[in-house]
């Protein structure tokens, strides 16, 4: 059987729809997009170790001012701490697509592509390897080109000449930067078409990768340090050399999903506020009905406990909505960063601590946030709430703002009409902890709207 407190919480959620609905949809903000980020980190971050981890990335790389050939990069094996070695060349050249359209591009040499080692390019459609005079375009620079399989595109080499390539295939790289933000084509010849295009013959780049048992910065750095001191005690000028420590992709989505984290705490602690400033009204409406049950013998506990059934009631109405929103803004927002920075995510959308932490949040911050208005409307007693007093708590005009406000003191107030304007003024400063948090509310919401 229910009791009376129950239909108690249920008319004060079901009386007032709309104030429900709002309160409702503001946590549901909050926790949907706390839920997609939590949930598109995970997806993120085992799509990214997936991806890459078939690639072989590269944990080093020097680039030198003289071209040599393959015998050099094998004899690489040769130093500590190296496991796998591979090397390239590298041309930067504009390319001229079907509908005379200029393009900056990348074109890449591969040292072996039937046996490609370390930062593996994969064959996505299409031929593999190219022959000669042919080109390979990676999946996502199609678009930058606006050019297709089958078509014919023009490079222009460093003496002015243009040379006519078939694009035969695509191509994935997950090892270089997204095309997309470097606004640069990536592609790929074999040696003899890259020396037709103007480059030297020969590799002027090697990337290598540390035995497993390496795992530190410095370890990494002292094999950097003996592949450029072998390189140069065979008479080459080492120009750059470095040590990679991380995907370059990581911190780019890193970054992001904290400005998402961001505008999702800030939605959240928008909801706090209205949660708040809607606790503090229903209060001081049902001030006599607060008085009416302690009159009857209600303890303070108990009304308290019967109101933050509402908000917790609120809270669990947010999660039906929030969770599924979360779950299908995850896998969107997942596979489109992941098909931005080209690669592919294939985890489930549905994760269990990112539901875990909704839950917790849609019960504990809604819950906390309203403990200061009901403990401080929960003071009044039983005679204060049931008389004329009890209504009107403000003590409107006890101070100089308040009696300005009032327009009592102002002598242009009483022949002419601001009067209704001084009286709107007056009632809107009549609660001001309302108010102030009104504004908050109202800039916080600005402020997540220009971010």
């Amino acid at each position: 059987m229910f009791s009376a407190q129950f239909f108690k919480v249920l008319n004060d959620v079901w009386s007032n729809k709309t104030r429900t609905l709002l309160i409702v949809l503001s946590i549901a903000a909050g926790l949907t997009a706390v839920g997609t980020v939590i949930s598109a980190r995970i997806l993120l971050s085992e799509g990214i170790d997936q991806s890459y981890g078939s690639v072989n990335y590269a944990n080093g790389s020097l680039t030198t001012a003289q071209a040599f050939d393959k015998d050099f990069v094998r004899s690489f094996y040769n130093v500590a701490g190296v496991a796998e070695t591979d090397a390239r060349r590298t041309l930067s050249a504009r390319a001229l697509n079907p509908k005379n359209k200029y393009s900056s591009i990348f074109i890449f040499s591969l040292l072996d592509y039937k046996d490609n080692r370390v930062n593996k390019v994969a064959s996505i459609d299409g031929k593999w390897p190219p022959d000669r005079h042919q080109i390979l375009i990676d999946r996502a620079s199609l678009s930058l080109l606006d050019a297709q399989v089958g078509e014919t595109i023009r490079i222009e080499t460093a003496s002015g000449d243009w040379r006519s390539l078939e694009i035969v295939g695509t191509v994935n790289e997950l090892s270089q930067p997204p095309a997309t933000l470097l606004g640069a084509a990536y592609s790929y010849v074999d040696e003899e078409t890259l020396e037709w295009l103007g480059a030297p013959s020969g590799f002027n780049q090697l990337y290598f990768t540390v035995k497993p048992g390496v795992t530190s910065t410095v370890e990494k750095k002292k094999i950097l340090e003996s592949v450029v001191a072998k390189a140069e005690n065979a008479g080459y000028t080492v120009v750059t050399s470095v040590v990679i420590e991380e995907v370059p992709i990581n911190s780019i989505i890193q970054t992001l999903l904290y400005i998402l984290s961001a505008i999702g705490i800030l939605s959240l602690f928008l909801s706090i506020f209205l949660i708040i400033n809607t606790i503090s009204a229903m209060v001081t409406q049902q001030t006599r009905q607060i008085g009416i049950m302690k009159a009857v013998g209600a303890r303070a506990i108990q009304i308290l406990w019967m109101y933050l059934f509402v908000v917790i009631f609120f809270g669990l109405l947010a999660l039906v909505v929030s969770i599924p929103l979360s779950t299908v803004g995850a896998a969107l927002l997942s596979q489109y960063l992941g098909g931005s920075f080209n690669f592919k995510i294939a985890g489930n959308p549905i994760q269990t601590i990112s539901i875990v932490i909704q839950i917790a949040i849609a019960l504990l911050v809604p819950t906390l946030a309203s403990l200061v208005p009901l403990i401080n409307g929960l003071r009044i007693s039983a005679t204060q709430a049931l008389s004329s007093a009890g209504t009107n708590q403000t003590n409107y005009g006890s101070n100089p703002i308040d009696r300005l406000l009032s327009g009592a003191n102002v002598w242009f107030t009483r022949y002419t009409l601001v009067r209704p304007w001084i009286l709107a003024v007056r009632n809107m400063f009549r609660q001001k902890v309302r108010l102030g948090l009104t504004l908050i509310t109202l800039v916080a919401c600005s402020i997540s709207n220009l971010t």
